[in-house]
C-alpha cells in the first residue's frame, strides 16, 4: 500500500502535520478495546506524550478505515530518521514498557514502512495548550498586521507590505487553541544567514515564557539549520534573546546599516502605535 492509497482510503481522527520522516503502522482493534486504543494511539495519546519528550517529534495522525471498522493506521511525524533513532536510544525502556501495556488493546499490528515526505508540510511544536506552527493556513495576516502596524519598529506598515514580508520569510505563529496570540519570522537565504524580526506576543499572554519558547521553536525550523550567522535588533527584550543563544556583537565596528524611517515609507503612524 502506498501513502497515496492510504490517504485516499482512510479518514483522520484529529490532525497533525506531516514531517521529514514518517513512520506508518497498521492496527486491527476489536470494538471492546477501541476506547483504550484511542487513549494510547490518538494525537494526544500515551505514545504522542512519550514522543514529545524528545526533540524532533512533530505529531501523530490516527487514521480509521471507514470501510473496515477494525482497521486503523498511525503516522508518526519526525524531523528526520536520526531524530527518531535518537528518541529510541534515549527512551528505550519507556518505549518497551508502553508497548507492553498497549498489547492488550490490539489484535494485530504491522509496520507498513518508514517514508520521507515531500516539502511544504507544516512545522509544529506543542507545549501544554499552546502550539507554534509555520502552517500558512493558520497565520492570521490581518492580526499580524494589526500588531506590526502599531509596533515601535514598523509603525504604519501597510497590510500589503506585511503580506509580502510573510511570503518571503520563514514564519511561525503562536496559538492558544485556535486563536493566534503571537508571531515571529526570519528573513533568510536558508543557507548561511538569517535575520530574526517581528517577534510579537499578545499582551495578555506575556510574562509566561511563550515568546522565548516561540523564538526557540522557530530556530529549530528545518530551513534554519546550518545558518552561520543569525542577527536581530531589539529595544528592550535582550533577556529573551540571551536565553535562546543570542549575544551582543563581538565587534560592533565591523557592522554597518542602511535604514529608512518607517514614517518616510508608510506615512504617519497610528495613534496607538508603541513609539
Amino acid at each position: 500500500m502506498t501513502l497515496s492509497e492510504l490517504s485516499s482510503s482512510v479518514s483522520p481522527i484529529g490532525t497533525a502535520p506531516a514531517a521529514g520522516h514518517v513512520i506508518v503502522w497498521e492496527f486491527r482493534v476489536q470494538p471492546p478495546t477501541r476506547a483504550e486504543f484511542l487513549q494510547h494511539y490518538g494525537p494526544d495519546g500515551s505514545w504522542a506524550q512519550l514522543f514529545r519528550r524528545a526533540p524532533g517529534f512533530r505529531g501523530t495522525e490516527l487514521l480509521h478505515d471507514p470501510h473496515d471498522p477494525q482497521r486503523y493506521f498511525t503516522l508518526d511525524h519526525w524531523d528526520s530518521e536520526t531524530a527518531f533513532v535518537s528518541f529510541r536510544d534515549q527512551f528505550a525502556r519507556e518505549y518497551e514498557t508502553l508497548d507492553a501495556t498497549c498489547a492488550a488493546c490490539i489484535e494485530a499490528e504491522s509496520l507498513l514502512g518508514r517514508f520521507e515526505s515531500g516539502g511544504g508540510a507544516p512545522f509544529e511544536r506543542i507545549r501544554d495548550e499552546f502550539m507554534v506552527t509555520d502552517d500558512p493556513r493558520r497565520i492570521d495576516l490581518g492580526r499580524v498586521h494589526g500588531w506590526l502596524t502599531r509596533s515601535y519598529w514598523s509603525p504604519g506598515i501597510p497590510l500589503e507590505i506585511v503580506a509580502r514580508a510573510v511570503r518571503n520569510s520563514v514564519c511561525v505563529g503562536l496559538f492558544d487553541g485556535e486563536a493566534q496570540i503571537g508571531f515571529a519570522r526570519v528573513v533568510t537565504d536558508r543557507a548561511t544567514y538569517g535575520y530574526l524580526c517581528d517577534v510579537v506576543v499578545e499582551p495578555a499572554f506575556r510574562g509566561r515564557g511563550l515568546g522565548k519558547w516561540m523564538v526557540a521553536s522557530l530556530l529549530e525550523h528545518p530551513h534554519l539549520q546550518g545558518i552561520r550567522r543569525m542577527m536581530l535588533v531589539t529595544r528592550d527584550a535582550h533577556a529573551v534573546y540571551h536565553a535562546t543563544g543570542f549575544n551582543p556583537l563581538a565587534d560592533p565596528a565591523r557592522h554597518l546599516e542602511k535604514t529608512v524611517r518607517a514614517a518616510d515609507l508608510y506615512g504617519p503612524a497610528p495613534g496607538d502605535a508603541e513609539l
